[in-house]
């Protein structure tokens, strides 16, 4: 299988007249490391079942000619392995901002 233009991170839905909808959910990963879900993603795989697929390539960036693992329904077959991530919510600066506030004094004025 080709998979030289999968959108890695990126959501596909085949309609096959044969075997019907496939969702797909693509990850890229280096070989060895977990793939993580969002609890979205993983809501919708229970929630889909068996048209809910995972494919996994791993090392996209190193090998010309990736392989996808592919898993139908991973909420039935990934369910035993799974590990719960919370993460804190964060918020990002951008780095424009920064050095535009860095011409404001303590009190709110502009240096200039």
């Amino acid at each position: 299988m080709d998979v030289s233009n999968f959108p890695i991170g990126q959501k596909i839905v085949l309609r096959d007249p044969v075997t019907g909808i496939r969702r797909i959910e693509v990850k890229g990963r280096t070989r060895g490391q977990p793939v993580r879900l969002t609890t979205n993603e993983w809501y919708k795989a229970a929630q889909l079942g068996d048209s809910y697929w995972l494919y996994v390539v791993w090392d996209p960036l190193q090998d010309p000619e990736p392989e996808p693992v592919m898993i139908q329904n991973p909420f039935k077959h990934l369910d035993y392995a799974k590990r719960e991530v919370v993460t804190a919510r964060c918020y990002d600066i951008p780095a424009e901002a920064i050095e535009k506030a860095r011409g404001y004094d303590k009190r709110g004025h502009d240096d200039a």
